[in-house]
């Protein structure tokens, strides 16, 4: 109970840290909830957890490289941001090892649980009231960042259940629900106007695609390849026409191509962005130019998680940064490419494309896609998620570890 309580939470404020009312104190409050999750496994004396040398390893010289840029930049508040990531991992890996749960289901469900009020009421209550729309969001790219975080979720299932369709003519009935969901999703982020969104949407659904393609030539299955084309080249064919012949169709052209057509005549598409990276570049130290340096040097944010980290922390936390994302990539495509009959094989590396590719034109720091994607990668390497019949390889290089055992006793 208490720890589908800390994921319910945890994963809440992940994105009501980008609304008005929570942007202030939300950072703080995720940090909170990591650390007092630390806690838990005393409580429940556990005394197994499992750790992932190469991980683990990684992060060590990441948090590292954070204390130098700390030291260097005499800014304390660098060092803190490392070490709640540090936090966050430990957590995601022994902390929910010690437990023997599937975090897999716990983030998917608490996910749904929490984002489908904190998106669909505003729109409920208030309809569609400004354009581009962002809901209680604090502008349209937060929203759409969420809403395409929430696109990889249903789309990682309805994926496998498609998959399933294809190879064993099985089909789950709810599937044509999270269909009509995906396209709902695809409605509300075109409305916000994000592009960085809309692209990462469009990124997912050609991995998952991909990943269906992989499977299917894997298992000699060509007659249900054949039928997932011709299925494709249909169900595209009914998604432009429904977008055609719909307001869809005038959102889609003013909210995202139009928006892409009016910048590139202007000569900036990325809005800003590129001078701001360009600058960065240029001026990036080996351990950075401290937590203000996009406050005080640059003309505008860095709306950019990897362009942050360069310029606050350096090139050396900068490329072990990249090369824990990677790492996290490529556990993550092994999970969904080896796990035969799972219904979330797919979801981590769902999960951290979103992450990944936000991550190019936003700052993604601690928010749903950063934390969900550390939540489910932890599970992967603990081995906690049912594995299908190719998975042995997750159990490689995990070591187990005894913790003290403590005795709490309450008093008057």
């Amino acid at each position: 109970m208490l720890i589908n309580l800390f994921f319910l939470t945890l994963l809440l404020f992940s994105s009501l840290y980008s609304t008005s009312q929570f942007n202030g104190i939300g950072n703080i409050i995720i940090a909170l909830l990591i650390i007092g999750f630390v806690c838990i496994p005393v409580l429940y004396q556990k005394k197994d957890a499992k750790v992932h040398l190469a991980s683990l390893v990684i992060f060590f010289l990441l948090l590292l490289s954070g204390v130098i840029s700390t030291f260097v930049n005499l800014d304390v508040g660098l060092l803190i941001n490392f070490s709640v990531l540090f936090l966050l991992y430990l957590v995601s890996t022994a902390g929910m090892s010690s437990f023997g749960v599937d975090a897999n289901d716990l983030v998917y469900k608490a996910t749904l649980i929490t984002h489908i009020p904190l998106i669909f009421v505003p729109l409920l209550v208030d309809g569609i009231n400004r354009t581009p729309y962002y809901g209680i969001f604090y502008n349209p790219n937060s929203f759409g960042s969420v809403v395409a975080t929430l696109f990889g979720f249903v789309l990682a299932v309805f994926l496998y259940k498609a998959e399933q369709k294809f190879t064993d003519n099985e089909i789950d009935s709810s599937i044509k629900w999270e269909f009509l969901f995906l396209i709902l999703l695809a409605f509300l982020v075109v409305i916000s106007g994000s592009r960085t969104s809309a692209l990462t949407l469009l990124a997912m659904v050609a991995i998952g695609f991909y990943l269906i393609f992989v499977m299917l030539i894997k298992f000699n299955k060509l007659k249900p390849f054949l039928k997932m084309i011709l299925s494709t080249l249909l169900l595209g064919g009914l998604v432009l026409l429904i977008i055609r012949l719909t307001p869809f169709y005038d959102y889609l052209m003013e909210n995202i191509i139009g928006k892409f057509i009016v910048k590139s005549t202007r000569g900036d598409v990325l809005d800003m962005r590129g001078l701001v990276w360009q600058q960065t570049i240029r001026e990036a130290r080996l351990f950075g130019n401290g937590g203000n340096y996009f406050v005080t040097e640059t003309v505008a944010a860095s709306h950019s998680t990897y362009f942050s980290v360069l310029g606050e922390y350096g090139w050396i936390p900068f490329l072990l940064f990249m090369m824990l994302m990677l790492y996290m990539l490529y556990k993550s495509y092994k999970f969904a490419k080896n796990n035969v009959v799972y219904k979330y094989k797919y979801l981590p590396l769902l999960v951290s494309s979103s992450f990944l590719i936000l991550s190019f034109a936003e700052a993604m720091m601690f928010k749903l896609s950063m934390i969900a994607m550390f939540l489910l990668f932890g599970n992967i390497l603990n081995g906690n998620a049912k594995k299908g019949k190719d998975a042995s390889f997750l159990s490689s290089g995990i070591k187990k570890i005894k913790l003290p055992k403590y005795r709490i006793v309450l008093r008057k």
